[in-house]
């Protein structure tokens, strides 16, 4: 276990704590101990001093409402440190009870770090290191990813939770890492504190394991051969229109005679059957287009997928919110999800 602690002009800021320790740990609460941070955070009542002219000069001092919290003592300071003043109901997390619920973390995300912020080192946190795929679904050998678990107790969050491609060896490099992280989440204290950090450490590692599933089905589609004439057949599966029952009971062609919704039902089948002719056609153009600018995925799968998505998220069409909402959520994203089951069915 290494600790890198480094001054910035000479000094140690304030919110400097004792640096950060990093190693190869067998758990949470291992770190904890040989870090030196397994101590305590108490309650202790407030007073106050009263004047000389008080109505009970008997009666020196006057319970305050609200309490002190304090640092208990640890190796390396034996003093009891203030942090804050907060509200009789604050129950701050002990960080012992952290390290017991971090011992639940996914195994394949190691602790690599541990460390304390804080004029006295009132914040514990613990880095866990991610791997290369991060939450936006992108992958890199380059790029580690990492997730810091803060134990506060300041009286405002008591866990602070965050995401981000830098690795902090030192204390200096703690604001860099909160302001730059790709999430930031905050926790306040209460019984159900503990049992969130578990919740919301289980999501990210379910999210993350998803894209990870997401970037092997890519590459799966990148590294398999498609010809023009395969995208066309397949932008017939995507595209595929149903006919309505009016016109398969009527036919496609309207004729003198027949009932207004069987005309209704039959000019919009056409319109949709000539919406979708220009799409392929779009499609395909599109599809030329990136082989002839993406030499790494021309005639490929994903070359061919890439063609959809560009369509559905850029093709002209209501805007503002409705087009967000049709991309997540609506017809758009059905599209595109329609476009991926069959086009990886070329791609196995």
């Amino acid at each position: 276990m290494v600790q890198n602690r480094l001054p910035i002009n000479g000094k140690f800021p304030a919110w400097r704590g004792e640096g950060v320790f990093e190693g190869s740990f067998q758990d949470a609460k291992t770190a904890l101990v040989d870090s030196g941070r397994n101590y305590i955070t108490v309650k202790r009542p407030l007073f106050a001093l009263l004047p000389p002219d008080a109505l009970h000069p008997e009666e020196y001092y006057e319970k305050i409402e609200d309490v002190a919290l304090y640092r208990g003592p640890m190796p390396s300071d034996p003093n009891r440190r203030y942090i804050s003043v907060v509200s009789p109901r604050f129950e701050p997390v002990q960080h012992r009870d952290m390290a017991d619920a971090l011992c639940n973390i996914p195994q394949d995300w190691p602790l690599v770090m541990i460390g304390s912020a804080g004029r006295h080192n009132t914040h514990v946190f613990w880095g866990f290191d991610a791997g290369t795929y991060d939450l936006l679904g992108k992958s890199s050998e380059q790029h580690q990813q990492y997730i810091y678990i803060d134990s506060e107790n300041d009286g405002g969050s008591s866990i602070h939770m965050m995401g981000a491609d830098i690795r902090m060896s030192c204390l200096n490099m703690y604001p860099m890492v909160t302001k730059n992280a790709s999430f930031n989440i905050r926790l306040r204290h209460g019984s159900q504190a503990l049992t969130d950090v578990q919740q919301w450490t289980k999501y990210f590692h379910r999210l993350q394991e998803g894209m990870k599933i997401e970037i092997s089905y890519n590459e799966r589609m990148a590294t398999t051969k498609m010809a023009v004439e395969q995208f066309g057949e397949a932008l017939m599966r995507i595209l595929h229109v149903q006919k309505p029952r009016l016109v398969e009971e009527y036919g496609e062609n309207g004729h003198p005679g027949l009932p207004d919704q069987v005309l209704r039902a039959q000019a919009q089948y056409q319109n949709l059957l000539e919406r979708t002719k220009v799409y392929r056609v779009s499609a395909l153009e599109q599809f030329e287009r990136i082989n002839d600018e993406s030499p790494a995925i021309a005639g490929t799968v994903y070359a061919a997928f890439n063609s959809v998505t560009f369509l559905e998220n850029w093709r002209q069409g209501r805007g503002g919110e409705g087009a967000v909402e049709s991309v997540m959520y609506g017809d758009r994203a059905k599209t595109m999800h329609k476009a991926r089951e069959v086009l990886l069915s070329y791609a196995n």
